[in-house]
């Protein structure tokens, strides 16, 4: 006996009407016991208002729900830097749309920090959702607090530990990373390997809206980024609109077969992708993984590259400026002096959230003590 999952990455739909599979894929979801997706943003709900946060509010069709269901979605993860946009208000209102199905990792600290658990053929599936430091994530399971579970709370290694002796395959699923980055950064790695010490047989990533790679840490797999499954919102990366869907079968032990796919937001179509790019993207990618002096040259290339926007947006939230600035960015800044404007949510944003920190620290480190 065996258990099917069809696990994919991020998914928004403002207009779900158009949103349709292929064939092809449809075909691939008919057969699977459970189908789990991360739903990046909570349903929009009237008079609900976006909360005090850095980066956009983001909210999705109320509609957006049935349409899952209705393809097949009977998992929806709800542990990401979105669910909480508009609130409590927003995410109860996202729970209750789901109320036929099961959601994992937001809500009250009990219910987010809560394993579900799945007896299917004889064998029980445990899943575990969280995400990296965002507005509205949850300390610890017994917070009084409302939102999403905190991938790097105290709890986690008590809460794996204790749910692999209730599960005989237990899938931990983070919402963490560097945006656009094709592989993942150190931290993420070696926090993803203490998953497995502590007893996850699997841990399948997604956050960074592209495909990053994967490898094996003592005999189980770590899928880094999964990348969009769908997501209609305006972007000037290709590799937004293209993903991984992993097809896993459980029985005597794993079997883990990757899928291609892209879609196209002004259709709505999802479809299997067998362009050169991706397939081009995911060896690169996979090949920075196991190649450590590529790997590290990498990552100092991403905190190198990016450190100029988090100069400007520390400066931004500090109410300072900077002459080694460029001319548009030191004008734009003095603004915010003469104003006296501070943007301490950006600071707050950068300080809290550990991809943001360790991009931070890591250039800084590299550039005056290494």
């Amino acid at each position: 006996m065996s258990v099917s999952l069809i696990i994919c990455g991020d998914f928004r739909a403002a207009n779900p009407a158009i949103v349709k599979m292929s064939d092809e894929v449809k075909d691939l979801f008919n057969h699977s016991d459970l189908q789990v997706c991360n739903f990046e943003a909570p349903v929009h709900t009237p008079g609900a208002k976006p909360i005090k946060k850095s980066g956009p509010a983001l909210e999705q069709s109320a509609d957006s729900p049935a349409l899952l269901m209705n393809l097949g979605f009977n998992v929806i993860l709800l542990a990401n830097n979105h669910i909480m946009d508009y609130g409590r208000e927003g995410c109860e209102a996202t729970i209750r749309a789901f109320s036929q199905v099961a959601t994992v990792g937001a809500g009250s600290a009990d219910d987010a920090f809560a394993v579900r658990y799945f007896e299917i053929n004889g064998i029980t599936v445990g899943l575990l959702s969280l995400v990296q430091k965002e507005f509205g994530t949850i300390d610890g399971k017994d917070s009084e607090n409302y939102g999403a579970a905190w991938i790097c709370s105290p709890d986690v290694p008590d809460i794996i530990k204790e749910a692999k002796s209730h599960c005989g395959f237990l899938l931990v699923l983070p919402h963490a990373g560097a945006e656009y980055a094709s592989a993942p950064l150190p931290g993420w790695r070696s926090l993803y390997k203490r998953f497995i010490d502590y007893g996850a047989d699997a841990v399948i990533a997604s956050h960074p809206h592209c495909p990053q790679g994967w490898e094996t840490y003592k005999g189980k797999p770590i899928y880094y980024s999964l990348g969009n499954f769908y997501f209609d919102e305006l972007t000037f990366n290709d590799l937004w609109y293209k993903g991984l869907v992993l097809e896993l079968t459980i029985g005597d032990g794993l079997e883990v077969k990757e899928h291609f796919v892209c879609f196209d937001d002004k259709i709505g179509m999802i479809a299997f992708d067998r362009s050169d790019r991706i397939r081009k993207h995911i060896e690169r990618a996979n090949r920075l993984i196991s190649d450590t002096a590529e790997y590290e040259r990498y990552i100092d290339r991403i905190c190198s590259a990016r450190w100029p926007g988090y100069k400007y947006g520390l400066l931004r939230g500090l109410c300072g400026v900077s002459l080694r600035m460029k001319f548009k960015d030191i004008i734009r800044l003095s603004g915010g002096v003469v104003l006296g404007k501070k943007d301490e949510m950006y600071l707050l944003n950068v300080l809290q959230c550990e991809s943001h920190r360790w991009m931070v620290e890591r250039y800084l480190r590299n550039k005056n003590i290494v």
